[in-house]
């Protein structure tokens, strides 16, 4: 979700769903906006993810301009939201290693494996 200044009140989309909203406040935006989506999202999931209301073109012309200004940002903050999450996913891994404990293995049963 988007929320921008227009000068004239704020606005508010979401990708890829072309939801919107408007209000006078940043704050009003966003929660009218997070509302909306809410909706349209139970509304997909009613309906089994239709896919031509799971990807729609963003129709307003102001949006589609703000999107592509600060398209860059968002890209550059989900790559750090994922590389982050990986190098932490990586740091808990790396204290850890596979070990067998009081393993024993005969027909019908089982191997104990357990993360130490």
């Amino acid at each position: 979700m988007v929320v921008y200044n227009t000068g004239e009140c704020w606005r508010g989309f979401c990708v890829p769903y072309d939801v919107t909203s408007q209000a006078s406040s940043m704050e009003e935006a966003k929660s009218r906006l997070a509302s909306l989506v809410k909706l349209y999202e139970e509304g997909l999931k009613t309906h089994n993810y239709p896919e031509h209301l799971v990807h729609k073109e963003l129709s307003d012309s102001g949006d589609k301009r703000f999107l592509q200004e600060v398209w860059p940002k968002i890209r550059k903050d989900i790559e750090k939201n994922k590389l982050d999450t990986y190098e932490s996913y990586v740091q808990k891994q790396e204290g850890r290693h596979l070990s067998v404990k009081d393993a024993h293995v005969s027909y019908g049963e089982v191997m104990s494996l357990q993360m130490a």
